[in-house]
């Protein structure tokens, strides 16, 4: 039986999109941040569990009991019915990080590579990052027509390569804190190494603070869809294998 995690159960988009998945007959593990048993259907298919987005360690202990997932869908976030300036800085912050924040893992190793397959659809963009917080990231991103690169947060418009794609596989390998990225037309079978690397020994809690570290992240933006697969982590990759990549 397939199984899906949805963030944001309690209302809303999450809540009927639980509902259409246990009518498919799918094992579901419907999130929110304060539990509700009735709004959802009983069922033996059915897991409901606490989770706030914002929350590592919530996170952390609802992966450990959601157990094996085929799907994610990661739905939950924050509203601000409010004009801009009469809000508090802080509550923009969080706002922001709440709704828009990359998928990300965290990575235990000193040195690491990791690479997916991306396919467009519509005006999507999509990419790799290797993500601190929303001030500090780096990361190779693609739309249809163009190759892009992040440092620090932002794009460098001087390095974006003019393509014409809609399908690429990303890699990204951070060795002794230098990244360098590489990319793929046929699925991996030959690599192209971009022109651009960083040096990002300085993302960490002295400079930015929130006691976090680099993390690796997908994101996708626009108007359109992006569909990932065949993510893979290797650690600690040999400086030489990368270099000759």
């Amino acid at each position: 039986m397939p199984s899906v995690l949805i963030t944001g159960s309690s209302s809303g988009f999450g809540l009927e999109i639980a509902r259409m998945f246990l009518e498919r007959g799918w094992r579901v593990v419907a999130t929110m941040r304060t539990v509700r048993e009735d709004l959802l259907p009983v069922s033996d298919h059915l897991s409901v569990l606490p989770l706030d987005v914002t929350d590592s360690a919530s996170i952390a202990r609802a992966v450990d009991m959601a157990g094996d997932i085929d799907v994610l869908v990661n739905n939950a976030g924050i509203g601000m019915a409010n004009a801009l300036e009469g809000v508090s800085m802080d509550a923009i912050r969080r706002v922001f990080e709440t709704n828009s924040s990359p998928l990300t893992c965290l990575v235990g190793d000193r040195s690491y590579e990791a690479e997916i397959t991306l396919e467009l659809t519509g005006e999507a963009e999509a990419g790799i990052l290797l993500f601190y917080n929303h001030r500090a990231f780096v990361g190779l991103g693609f739309t249809s027509t163009a190759l892009k690169i992040f440092e620090y947060s932002e794009e460098l418009p001087w390095a974006r390569t003019p393509h014409d794609a809609r399908k690429l596989r990303l890699r990204v390998s951070n060795i002794e804190n230098v990244v360098t990225y590489h990319y793929s037309y046929d699925d991996g079978r030959t690599w192209i190494r971009h022109g651009t690397r960083m040096e990002v020994s300085g993302l960490h809690h002295n400079v930015f603070g929130g006691f976090l570290s680099l993390r690796i992240g997908l994101y996708v933006a626009g108007t359109g869809e992006a569909r990932l697969s065949d993510f893979r982590y290797r650690a600690n990759p040999s400086v030489a294998a990368e270099s000759r990549a």
